[in-house]
C-alpha cells in the first residue's frame, strides 16, 4: 500500500513537473526536480510540520542516504559558524536594500523581515562552480541561474510561504536560504555530474563546490568546500570548509 501510494505521489509530481511546477489546490511542485510537498503553507509552519530543517526534509525527498559522506559533508558545512555568520550577513544586506514594507516596528529585531524582491535577488545572485578535485579550473561547470519560471512561482506565493503571522525574518531566511543553496548545487551535480542516479548512490569522485551570493556585484556570501566521494568513509565531516 505504501509502495503504491508513493508510486502515485511521484507519477503526480513528475506531471506537475511536466508543466513547470509550481503551486496547486493541494500542495507545491518543484519545477525541475521530483519533489512535490502535500499541502499549500506558510514555510515556517512546513518546517514545523517535518519536525527538521528543509534541506534535510530535501534531501530526504530526493532518497539521498542518510549515511552518505556528502550528506554528512553538506551538514558540517551548513552548521559551521562561518556558514552561519554569511547567512547572518546577507540577511542584514537584504534587509537594507529589500526589506517588506509593512513593518510595524523596524527597531525590532523580530519584525524585520524581507520582501519578495529580497528573495528573488538573493535567488538570482547564487552563482558558482563545480569541478572534480583533480581537474583545472577551466573545468569547472557553473551552478546555473534560477529561471523566470522559479522567480515567478516564489513572487507569485510570497504571500503564501511567508504571510504577516509568519513573514520571512532571519530565521526562516536561514532554513530558506540553505534549501535554496543546497537545491542549485544538487541541480548542478543532477545536470553535469551523472544524474539524480549518482547523487542518490553517492559521488564517484571528491569535487570542489564554490558557490557566492552576489548583490548588485558585492559578493555577500561564499562557501568553498570539497564533497568526498561516496567511499570516503567519515570525511564528510573531518573535512570541514576548506580551501585549496
Amino acid at each position: 500500500m505504501a509502495t503504491s501510494a508513493r508510486a502515485a505521489l511521484d507519477a503526480r509530481a513528475r506531471r506537475l513537473l511536466e508543466g513547470e511546477g509550481g503551486a496547486t489546490a493541494d500542495g507545491f511542485a518543484d519545477p525541475s526536480l521530483p519533489i512535490y510537498v502535500i499541502g499549500a503553507t506558510s514555510c515556517k509552519a512546513l518546517e514545523r510540520r517535518l519536525g527538521k530543517e528543509l534541506w534535510e526534509w530535501f534531501v530526504d525527498a530526493l532518497r539521498v542516504s542518510t549515511t552518505s559522506p556528502g550528506r554528512a559533508r553538506l551538514a558540517a558545512v551548513l552548521s559551521d559558524a562561518r556558514t552561519v555568520k554569511g547567512l547572518d550577513e546577507t540577511f542584514d544586506e537584504l534587509v537594507k536594500r529589500y526589506p517588506r514594507e509593512d513593518e510595524d516596528d523596524e527597531d525590532d529585531d523580530r519584525a524585520v523581515s524581507l520582501s519578495a524582491a529580497a528573495l528573488v535577488k538573493f535567488s538570482d545572485g547564487i552563482a558558482g562552480s563545480i569541478r572534480p578535485v583533480l581537474a583545472s579550473h577551466d573545468k569547472a561547470v557553473d551552478i546555473r541561474p534560477a529561471t523566470e519560471s522559479e522567480h515567478a512561482f516564489l513572487r507569485d506565493n510570497f504571500d503564501l510561504l511567508f504571510p504577516p503571522s509568519d513573514p520571512l525574518d532571519r530565521s526562516t531566511f536561514h532554513a530558506l536560504a540553505k534549501l535554496v543553496l543546497v537545491r542549485r548545487i544538487i541541480k548542478a551535480l543532477v545536470s553535469d555530474f551523472g544524474g539524480l542516479v549518482a547523487v542518490q548512490r553517492g559521488l564517484a569522485e571528491p569535487l570542489v563546490v564554490d558557490v557566492r551570493v552576489v548583490l548588485e556585484g558585492d559578493v555577500v556570501f561564499r562557501v568553498h568546500t570539497v564533497a568526498p566521494k561516496s567511499n570516503a568513509s567519515g570525511a564528510g565531516q573531518r573535512l570541514g570548509i576548506i580551501s585549496e
